[in-house]
């Protein structure tokens, strides 16, 4: 029997991540995620995610409706005192249904009903013990291949970081090269023999990264700040268009590649635990407490509890 039992609930309050809009589910979709955790008594942890996202669109005869389900099962097993494993597989699935009813240049009405193959995606991490020095290097490695409509995805991530203990928190850097395609197919409105046009973007980069936590006024409050800054060359060819660029990642878009964020959370006796990230351009311009249109002050929540 497992000596403990976490369920986790979170609400996203921001847009959509990046998968899911790789997937073309919209800011505005149905989403629903949820996790289920087992502790061992020998200290092997064991945890189920589950992702649910579903739109359904209607704009004058055209309705589309998309579904994606995904399924994450991760482990957390330590080898002795000085060193543990994490790893964890997803594997998604996506069925999207398109109605047009003004249809293609026959007249005639069309109906396309895709269910694609699954994507899946794999992430590995050894936490190894650096002592006597307060130091805890961590390799890790992510593999992703996603099939979407119009779209195929892959992404490979390789690199390496260190997890400095500090007094009541602790301070984290990371190394890490990633290489992705991504091929996309266009659906030309003129000919059927001028169809499918594909553009394939290929990007290669090196991306640097920092984090920092520390407990402040009490043991139970704690704050956090990230950021990275990413390298990157980024190649388009395909539509008639090439080019080459080298390019970093913007300062505030709200997106996973935002220079800095910034969050804080609870932590009750260890069992109840609340996490919040901050909207993430509100160390630019305050959010909307100097005269922008009223948005969420947090972007995301997270809560979980132990039996």
């Amino acid at each position: 029997m497992p000596s403990a039992v976490k369920i986790n609930l979170k609400s996203d309050l921001g847009p959509a991540t990046s998968d899911t809009k790789i997937y073309n589910v919209s800011d505005y979709a149905v989403k629903w995620d949820g996790i289920l955790g087992f502790a061992s008594d020998s200290g092997n942890l064991f945890g189920l995610k589950t992702y649910f996202a579903y739109q359904d669109t209607v704009n004058g005869k055209l309705s589309v409706q998309s579904v994606v389900n995904t399924y994450t099962l991760g482990a957390n097993i330590p080898f002795g005192s000085s060193l543990s494993l994490e790893a964890n597989g997803t594997i998604g699935f996506l069925s999207t249904t398109i109605e047009d009813g003004l249809g293609d240049n026959t007249k005639k009405p069309m109906k396309y009903k895709t269910d694609l193959s699954p994507s899946i995606g794999a992430d590995a991490r050894m936490f190894i013990d650096a002592s006597p020095w307060p130091l805890v290097v961590v390799p890790a490695a992510s593999f992703r291949m996603v099939n979407a409509p119009s779209r195929t995805f892959s992404k490979f991530r390789v690199g390496s970081g260190a997890n400095v203990s500090l007094d009541r928190g602790f301070f984290w850097m990371g190394v890490d090269y990633y290489n992705s395609a991504d091929e996309r197919f266009q659906v030309a409105t003129d000919t059927v023999s001028d169809s499918v046009k594909a553009i394939n973007i290929d990007e290669n980069g090196l991306r640097v990264s920092f984090g920092i936590e520390r407990n402040i006024w009490t043991d139970w409050f704690v704050i956090r700040v990230g950021g990275q800054k990413v390298i990157k060359q980024v190649d388009q060819s395909g539509a008639g268009m090439t080019y080459s660029v080298l390019t970093t990642n913007p300062e505030k878009n709200n997106y996973d590649s935002d220079l800095v964020s910034f969050g804080f959370g609870v932590n009750i006796e260890d069992k109840f635990k609340v996490d919040a990230v901050m909207e993430k351009d509100i160390l630019f311009t305050g959010g909307s407490l100097l005269g922008r249109e009223p948005d969420h002050v947090l972007s995301r929540i997270s809560a979980s509890y132990s039996f």
